[in-house]
């Protein structure tokens, strides 16, 4: 059995879009037949990764979320002790007319819950002028609602830029965002989660 492989997360990624050519699609193939266990786990990952987004509420995502959800998760990748949590969208208060969990009465704030299979994130939005906001986040398991610290949270622009959360008791936040859509990775102790085309300020 292989503890170690040389083959690239991208290569994988590829064989999965079919961009190999029939070498080398045949020569991976082979090499998973093999006993590359490594190989075969991340080929699983990565399908359950496109499954996900596909089937949640990301089905109608463009091309760039897609490609940013590879991205974020490439570099952790080649060590593969990393989950990934594809997070959906549950609640937003600006289609719901009240809100589940009340943070204060700021009434042009907007509240979304989103959920993994065992997390749920909160993200608050308060306008701060008329470009910009203040992204303040949190993350609990959903079995207890323990508050889960993270170890870091980046929010990536549609150009890629990414922008590092400072963490401050359990919570992430991210001054000043300029309106737009983000795509932010939340790094936890057992895994990385991943919310999708989050709008702020509009």
């Amino acid at each position: 059995m292989n503890n170690e492989c040389d083959i690239s997360y991208q290569q994988r990624v590829d064989y999965h879009d079919k961009k190999l050519n029939t070498e080398e699609r045949v020569w991976l193939e082979q090499h998973i037949e093999a006993g590359c266990i490594l190989c075969r786990d991340s080929m699983v990952q990565i399908a359950q990764i496109v499954g996900a987004l596909h089937a949640s509420q990301l089905s109608h995502a463009p091309q760039s979320v897609l490609n940013r959800a590879y991205a974020l998760f490439r570099p952790h990748m080649a060590t593969q002790s990393l989950v990934q949590h594809i997070a959906s969208l549950i609640f937003d208060s600006r289609t719901n007319q009240r809100l589940s969990f009340v943070r204060g009465e700021q009434s042009e704030a907007v509240q979304r819950l989103y959920e993994t299979d065992r997390h749920r994130i909160d993200l608050w939005e308060e306008p701060q002028t008329e470009q910009r906001s203040y992204i303040i986040g949190q993350v609990a398991h959903k079995e207890d609602e323990e508050t889960i610290a993270p170890m870091r949270v980046i929010a990536y622009t549609e150009t890629g830029d990414g922008i590092e959360a400072r963490l401050d008791s359990g919570e992430f936040h991210l001054p000043a965002l300029t309106s737009g859509r983000y795509d932010i990775e939340v790094l936890i102790g057992e895994g990385e989660i991943f919310l999708a085309g989050i709008v702020v300020g509009e």
